[in-house]
């Protein structure tokens, strides 16, 4: 699998921000049928990274025995073994402000193709100030017709920065054959937020149902919703 990397932006405080809209429907969540607005955020030009360099601890393409798996136990193989997971609960990863509760990393057919952060705080003003360019998404119809009617995004000291009325939504990244997602969810009173984010090949789905369907394979996919995304 060939991979592409994300490159990154030095942390600058953003002067302009540049705009643009585009709408994709959503399944209602209210009575009244609401449209999901991914707006395009635009940042400084991106400097370039080295290629081969990991804009976090782990790289995507890497073959699973030349990772180090030091602080991971063995989370289980599907499909005859050409998906495995591994997880790791006892070694924190930090990024940004936040440090990892929980990282899952997902090899198929022996090549990391999927890592994901379960973190603590929210880290998504690193994340925009680091990656620069990206798309955001309401996922809850509150959040949608919060992003529809604008002035969620503004400037700190630090850079660009979120709106804290957005409860549940979706950040987006992506370049060539990559793709970065990051998701808040903090819309229930009473549950802990979630602040998950994860980098994968843009093709995991569709890799993943490959295998599920490869000559025929008995093995169902209950319990594995979460990783099949």
């Amino acid at each position: 699998m060939s991979i592409s990397r994300l490159k990154l932006i030095s942390p600058v405080f953003i002067i302009l921000l540049l705009i643009g809209c585009a709408q994709e429907e959503e399944k209602p969540l209210m009575d009244e049928p609401v449209v999901a607005e991914e707006v395009v955020v635009e940042g400084d030009k991106p400097e370039p990274v080295k290629k081969g360099r990991s804009k976090l601890h782990y790289v995507l393409g890497r073959k699973l025995a030349e990772t180090n798996l030091q602080h991971f136990s063995f989370f289980g193989e599907f499909f005859g073994g050409r998906a495995k997971f591994f997880s790791n609960h006892e070694q924190p990863v930090d990024i940004g402000n936040g440090r990892s509760e929980s990282v899952m990393l997902t090899f198929l057919d022996e090549d990391l193709s999927k890592i994901k952060y379960k973190m603590d705080e929210d880290i998504g003003p690193y994340l925009l100030n680091r990656l620069g360019k990206c798309k955001i998404k309401g996922l809850d119809s509150l959040t949608t017709v919060r992003i529809r009617q604008g002035s969620f995004l503004y400037a700190s000291d630090s850079g660009l920065a979120l709106s804290d009325d957005l409860k549940y939504y979706r950040l987006r990244w992506q370049k060539d054959d990559l793709e970065a997602v990051y998701i808040v969810k903090r819309n229930v009173i009473g549950e802990k937020p979630l602040y998950a984010y994860e980098e994968k090949i843009t093709d995991f789905k569709e890799t993943m149902l490959y295998l599920e369907h490869y000559r025929g394979l008995p093995q169902p996919t209950d319990g594995l919703e979460e990783f099949m995304e």
